[in-house]
């Protein structure tokens, strides 16, 4: 038993439940809107629900969710959670009732939910485990969550086997619901960030708790400005930031949603999921190599993501030209199946290295801000700001989507918006500090009256003698 105690405290066994909840929540939420047009419903109003969350997703992660973290903890990471069930349980409603109004409500909702969870995801991930360990702990949490995404599409592919045409059937949403509900109470287990301690024996808190009140949030909104304006690493990696999620709306619909009918949807689902998972895993072997300084290795890694990604890009300009598809899915008589033959082998191979280069993107992304800081406080102000752009991202695609804009026009903005982003990238990877430290930190802390904690201790001691 008194080894299972430690096992539960160890941070990689926490970043192993946080990975759960995110399994089933945007893991699933994932497969579906993967699949296009959020599995075969009306794609205007996928698009513009998807619109409303982003929209929504900026103004939680600026002004509710850090705050949310810091002062409730994993709580609004299980607050956040339950948003993801009551979103696809709009879909599943529209589907026979066509209340649009409902899945866009639902999608602001998801919004606000959302950017709960993955703030207190990435303080966590890059906050728990030391420095040394941090390419292995995102890994980690990729591979979990990317779980649920490739587990949620052979799902959906074994459901809609014999489903030629175009929409999930209603056991694939329900089925869906059920394990985002019972994976989001995991979150109830995860360890206060105040009781953790690291593998060296060093705390993971070195801020002292304070009470939720008007005047905490508007310092904490203060501290989080200050901490973007101050942080010019931070700045540069804005374009980084918008970039990964603005591309997903290209890929899910453009590529996934156009090309293929519903059961091979699923079943690219899968393999691109499962392509994050190599992807991620490969990146931080890389990432967290003790043969070469932090700083080489953060470099190489630097150019092998754009190089790939260009390399991704450019297979997907030969696919759109191919295709002479615009701003319309095929016919449904022309729809690829996965008895295709070499057609949709070719499109498949270009789906999964999509899923592959985004992996590595989004892990070189938190590494890049665990390379900031150590204090999980701060490193929530940076997951707020990552996400707030984010979000301005997906926003941006998915209005694009909505619009019925040109595809080839909408692969060039990708394609366009990734080089823009590599220059930020670079600087920062070319300035990574070897070791980040705590000297820093504990000095901001003291700054902040933060002592109090420590002379606290020291009273409490003082009275047991």
């Amino acid at each position: 038993m008194e080894s299972l105690k430690r096992l539960y405290r160890k941070p990689m066994f926490q970043i192993a439940l946080i990975g759960l909840v995110a399994f089933a929540d945007p893991g699933l939420y994932n497969t579906i809107t993967g699949m296009g047009g959020a599995g075969g419903i009306n794609p205007t109003v996928s698009a513009n629900g998807n619109v409303a969350l982003y929209a929504c997703g900026m103004f939680s992660s600026l002004f509710i969710a850090p705050f949310c973290y810091q002062h409730l903890g994993n709580v609004s990471i299980f607050i956040g959670g339950l948003s993801y069930p009551l979103y696809t349980g709009s879909i599943l409603c529209y589907k026979h009732t066509q209340n649009g109004a409902f899945v866009i409500a639902a999608g602001a909702i998801l919004g606000l939910g959302a950017q709960m969870l993955w703030i207190g995801q990435g303080a966590i991930m890059t906050g728990y485990p030391l420095e040394s360990e941090k390419g292995t702990a995102i890994a980690l949490f990729w591979v979990i969550f990317n779980m649920g995404s490739f587990i949620g599409g052979m799902v959906s592919f074994g459901i809609n086997f014999y489903t030629t045409g175009s929409v999930v059937t209603d056991s694939t949403y329900i089925v869906f619901i059920v394990l985002m509900v019972i994976c989001t109470c995991l979150a109830l287990f995860i360890i206060p960030r105040y009781k953790m301690i690291r593998t060296d024996g060093s705390p993971v808190a070195i801020a002292h708790e304070t009470k939720l009140t008007p005047k905490t949030i508007l310092i904490d909104l203060l501290e989080t400005a200050r901490l973007a304006i101050r942080t010019p690493k931070l700045l540069a990696m804005i374009p980084m930031f918008f970039v990964s999620n603005f591309v997903y709306s290209y890929q899910f619909d453009a590529v996934n949603g156009a090309l293929f009918n519903i059961r091979t949807r699923g079943l690219n689902n899968a393999l691109y999921w499962g392509c994050q998972m190599i992807g991620s895993v490969l990146l931080s072997r890389l990432l967290d190599s003790s043969k070469i300084g932090r700083r080489k290795r953060t470099v190489i890694a630097a150019f092998i993501v754009f190089i790939f990604f260009n390399a991704v890009w450019i297979g997907g300009l030969f696919s759109q030209l191919q295709y002479g598809i615009y701003n319309a899915a095929l016919p449904a008589d022309q729809l690829l199946d996965l008895t295709s033959g070499p057609h949709y082998g070719a499109e498949l191979v270009l789906y999964m290295c999509f899923g592959f280069a985004d992996s590595m993107w989004q892990t070189l992304i938190y590494y890049l801000i665990g390379t900031l800081s150590n204090d999980p406080t701060t490193l929530a102000r940076c997951t707020g700001i990552l996400k707030l752009t984010q979000c301005a991202g997906a926003l941006a695609g998915w209005r694009i989507d909505a619009t019925h804009v040109r595809w080839l026009n909408f692969l060039i903005a990708c394609w366009v918006l990734v080089i823009v982003a590599f220059p930020g990238m670079l600087w920062v990877a070319w300035t990574t500090e070897d070791v980040t430290g705590y000297d820093k930190e504990i000095q901001d802390a003291k700054e902040h009256n933060i002592q109090e904690f420590i002379s606290d201790k020291e009273d409490f001691k003082d009275q047991a003698v």
